[in-house]
């Protein structure tokens, strides 16, 4: 083992690296905006973009505040996929045809195909009238016309009202039914 004299560590330099230069190696790109934006537009949220891009979901968020076109091309995709599952609702509360194909293959004792025959089916996917209801409401209270309720109102306009209940009453709720029928 070599001895070290006060010569060797004169020689020696220290470089330290400033500050701003701690830490981990920046790795944003600016064409990372436009892979971000699609795959926003597809479904993905920050922990998603953070593993595509190998870094944590705190530093996706960070980018959107630093770089401007990244912040963009994040809600350009949302916006997307808003207008995408919108569009994709209306379709399914309305009703839909489709084509469908299905294929028959038979084979003989070594493996080889013999007959193939395709069968074509016309379909039909119903509407669904909840989800109809829900967007009319929705987006008629957006657009600030309010004909469609999915609340029921009641108003009343008489004082004196008779109330009929049918249905189950639990017994300790009796008599408060019947103290108020008796005043």
């Amino acid at each position: 083992m070599k001895k070290v004299n006060e010569t060797d560590i004169k020689d020696i330099k220290l470089e330290i690296p400033p500050a701003k230069n701690r830490g981990r190696k920046q790795i944003y790109r600016p064409e990372m905006a436009k892979i971000a934006g699609r795959l926003v537009a597809a479904g993905f949220e920050e922990k998603d973009l953070g593993y595509v891009f190998e870094c944590s979901k705190y530093t996706i968020h960070h980018w959107k505040r630093r770089y401007p076109e990244f912040k963009d091309a994040c809600s350009e995709g949302k916006r997307r996929e808003k207008k995408r599952l919108v569009a994709q609702a209306l379709l399914s509360a309305v009703g839909y045809d489709y084509h469908t194909c299905k294929t028959k293959i038979t084979k003989d004792k070594e493996g080889k195909v013999v007959k193939s025959e395709e069968t074509h089916f016309d379909n039909h996917q119903p509407s669904n009238d909840r989800l109809l209801v829900f967007l009319l409401c929705n987006i008629d209270n957006q657009l600030g016309d309010n004909e469609w309720h999915s609340k029921q109102k009641l108003e009343i306009e008489q004082k004196n009202i008779n109330i009929q209940i049918t249905g189950l009453v639990r017994i300790g709720l009796l008599p408060i039914f019947t103290r108020s029928s008796l005043a």
